[in-house]
């Protein structure tokens, strides 16, 4: 959107839930050749992104697993992940944002509590130089204090593909992402979740008593 066109690299469109896009865990990604698109510098932004993960099995160093939310194409620029505390698949345990190709000052790494094959919203907001804050589902769920400043360039979702050791293919769906370059308030979080969360959450059918799974 607002002309920030993506190359489908091997991810299928699928009409359910509105709309999303399914990513097989092996090479699938989207491209972003437009670095205005990427955080940079230390400038506020806000990332929302409406998920769905299979399995988190996509290599990182050989120390944890994790599925690629964005990326920059080059050292220095932003990247941000859904992790495993461990080597093994499963669902996630964490969520990070960090500068691609190491050195980061500061953390931003916060525990988030997901299931396999469940949507969820999650939201990172950069509010400050040196400060973030993650939601999930609408809710505050940690901080970070990571301080780097950030290089523009090209932008991956779904894999980190420049490197073959941390490039975190994402085994799962994407139905959302929203990209702001500012920092919304813990109400407008709040308000994004409402206003998507009927086209994602599943919710029982209750008539005359008798409970329906719609789906």
């Amino acid at each position: 959107g607002a002309g920030y066109n993506g190359t489908i690299a091997g991810a299928t469109y699928n009409s359910g839930n509105g709309g999303y896009f399914d990513f097989d865990g092996t090479n699938d990604s989207i491209f972003i050749n437009n670095a205005s698109f990427m955080p940079s510098g230390t400038n506020s932004f806000t990332y929302s992104v409406w998920i769905y993960i299979d399995t988190i099995s996509g290599p990182w160093g050989g120390s944890n697993r994790a599925a690629s939310l964005f990326s920059g194409d080059a050292n220095g620029t932003a990247e941000c992940a859904l992790f495993r505390n461990s080597n093994t698949t499963g669902a996630p345990e964490r969520i990070g944002l960090s500068i691609h190709g190491g050195g980061n000052t500061g953390s931003c790494q916060v525990n988030v509590s997901m299931n396999q094959s469940q949507w969820y919203n999650i939201t990172l907001v950069r509010d400050g130089a040196s400060s973030q804050v993650v939601y999930q589902d609408g809710v505050q769920i940690g901080t970070g204090n990571l301080s780097n400043s950030f290089s523009s360039n090209s932008m991956r979702i779904g894999g980190a593909a420049t490197s073959s050791s941390y490039h975190g293919w994402l085994d799962g769906r994407i139905g959302s992402v929203l990209m702001y370059n500012s920092a919304l308030s813990a109400s407008e979080v709040e308000h994004n979740f409402d206003a998507m969360k009927g086209r994602f959450e599943q919710r029982p059918l209750i008539l005359s008593g008798v409970s329906y799974s719609l789906t």
